[in-house]
C-alpha cells in the first residue's frame, strides 16, 4: 500500500494517509504519537527502569474496506538491545528463476 497506493486486500485506490498515530496513554487532554518500541535507558534511582520510545507510527487506511497497515517513519532510529528489541533475520532470497 505504501508504494503503490493500492490497498492490499482489496485492491481499491483509495487511501486515507494518517500522518500519525494517536496515543492517549497521558493526561486526559494531551494526544501524544504513538512508538513501536521501548528504549532501555538504564536504572533510575530507586532501582525502577527508566523507558523511552522509538519508531513513531504512521498509517494507510483503505476507504472501502478498512484494511490498515502501520509504517515506522524511521526503523533505523529503534536501538537493538536484545531485551527489548531482538532483531530476527530470515533466510536470503533465492536466486533468479529460470
Amino acid at each position: 500500500m505504501h508504494q503503490r497506493h493500492t490497498c492490499s486486500k482489496c485492491q481499491h485506490n483509495h487511501l486515507l494517509a494518517i500522518a500519525f498515530v494517536p496515543d492517549r496513554s497521558g493526561e486526559a487532554d494531551s494526544v501524544g504519537r504513538l512508538n513501536i518500541a521501548s528504549i532501555f535507558l538504564g536504572r533510575g534511582w530507586f532501582g525502577g527502569e527508566r523507558i523511552s520510545t522509538a519508531g513513531e507510527l504512521s498509517a494507510l487506511v483503505c476507504k472501502r474496506c478498512g484494511y490498515a497497515e502501520l509504517y515506522v517513519a524511521s526503523p533505523e532510529s529503534i536501538p537493538v538491545d536484545g531485551d527489548y528489541v531482538r532483531e530476527v533475520i530470515g533466510p536470503e532470497p533465492a536466486g533468479p528463476f529460470r
